[in-house]
């Protein structure tokens, strides 16, 4: 007589319940753990400066050159964003063009793009160019040059890659006109782009920021594989095999 597969299916757990409840509690430690083993992320500031004087070209416009001022005040308003948790452009009553003034860069024309959760540098270029106005501060024909920081820590207890492009155009001098009044005319500042707008809500704050960086879901995933493998092999080992013999004698059911 065949042995039942409501028995087999209970044989089966007494002999690999342990195995699959640490199966499961890799899965999680997989989901809740791993994004605070922090930057994954490929994202570089010359990648970021590439792809933006692609695009320009593209538009056919002038590329931008790397400013070190405006990289500096880049790299001290990220500093800022992660200290402080706040994910925004202007703080209270500061103007991000605060920050440019701040590192000595005397500009016509600034803009700034943040972007915070993504893995690649491409990913962060194409939610910007997908956002009408971002794509303004990349496409726009007044900015001769930039400035880019991409920092890695933890934002809000999640650890997190944060970019921040500033654009400028330097203050000119014309012997006719004059100069330039200094911050008169700066480019309306878009919104900040995180990669998930429902990020961190309904307090799922780690599988949240864990789904934003899919090398982090791809880890987790193989880890969980990895290890229903491992239980299915022992499912088909000679020890098991010899265990369900042991209980079908006791049960006086042959095991086939």
């Amino acid at each position: 007589m065949k042995i039942k597969n409501k028995e087999f299916l209970a044989l089966y757990w007494l002999k690999n319940k342990k195995v699959f409840v640490l199966s499961l509690f890799m899965m999680f430690m997989g989901i809740f753990l791993l994004p605070k083993v922090a930057w994954l992320s490929s994202i570089t500031e010359e990648n970021i400066i590439r792809l933006t004087n692609n695009e320009r070209m593209k538009n056919n416009l002038g590329t931008l050159t790397s400013n070190e001022l405006l990289t500096k005040a880049a790299y001290r308003k990220g500093e800022d964003i992660m200290a402080s948790g706040r994910f925004q452009h202007n703080f209270g009553d500061r103007s991000f063009s605060a920050w440019i003034k701040e590192a000595g860069y005397n500009y016509t024309f600034a803009g700034e793009n943040l972007a915070i959760d993504f893995v690649t540098s491409e990913g962060a270029l194409k939610a910007w160019l997908a956002s009408p106005t971002h794509q303004k501060n990349i496409l726009n024909d007044k900015f001769t040059e930039t400035g880019v920081a991409v920092i890695n820590g933890n934002f809000q207890g999640n650890d997190t890659t944060l970019v921040v492009q500033i654009f400028g155009s330097p203050l000119l001098i014309s012997s006719v006109s004059g100069s330039v009044a200094e911050g008169r005319q700066i480019l309306e500042e878009p919104a900040p782009v995180p990669l998930l707008s429902v990020r961190r809500n309904y307090g799922l704050k780690s599988l949240y920021s864990n789904y934003a960086n899919p090398l982090k879901l791809i880890i987790s995933i193989l880890t969980f594989v990895v290890f229903l493998v491992f239980m299915s092999a022992l499912g088909r080992s000679a020890n098991v095999q010899n265990f369900f013999t042991a209980k079908n004698k006791q049960l006086r059911l042959p095991l086939k």
